[in-house]
């Protein structure tokens, strides 16, 4: 086996692996949680109905990272700093934009939404601020993860998402 790929598989494959890997189990290890408690099914429903709404908040961001990351990858690897600086700016405002307005939308209107999973699994106010405020931080957080990917920093990636 060539010595670059062997290289390429540490540096690359396994923190990529481990990422995807890491949020399965904390995904499993959450929902068994909630399970395994008195009304355990009614607050895996009330978690699962809070995710969505958090799902809704980063679902543009997400997308406009898939757009963004070519782009940060492209200006690092011709070591065109000017462009990958700016691209890192134009990344982060257009998360913060992308989030936030989605995040206001259901913060004032999250009751229709509600209505949609029924009324024993109600968030309350504070809830609903929460779930929202964590959506636009990891739509924030997941720029930084594009950034570190696209600058061969993918450790550091796996590293932020743990």
């Amino acid at each position: 086996m060539n010595k670059e790929v062997v290289k390429d598989i540490f540096a690359i494959g396994i923190p990529s692996f481990l990422a995807g890997l890491s949020t399965t189990i904390f995904n499993w290890i959450s929902t068994s949680l909630f399970v395994n408690q008195p009304f355990g099914y009614q607050a895996l429903g009330t978690y699962t109905t809070a995710n969505q709404l958090r799902t809704i908040v980063t679902l543009l961001p997400d997308s406009a990272g898939k757009v963004t990351m070519p782009q940060l990858a492209n200006a690092y690897g011709n070591q065109d700093m000017k462009r990958f600086k700016k691209t890192v700016i134009v990344t982060f405002f257009w998360n913060l934009i992308l989030s936030v307005i989605p995040a206001v939308v259901l913060f004032f209107f999250g009751g229709l939404f509600q209505n949609f999973f029924g009324d024993e699994f109600n968030l309350s106010n504070q809830l609903i601020l929460i779930v929202l405020v964590t959506g636009i931080l990891i739509a924030l957080n997941n720029a930084v993860g594009y950034i570190l990917i696209c600058s061969n920093l993918i450790w550091y990636d796996f590293i932020l998402r743990i």
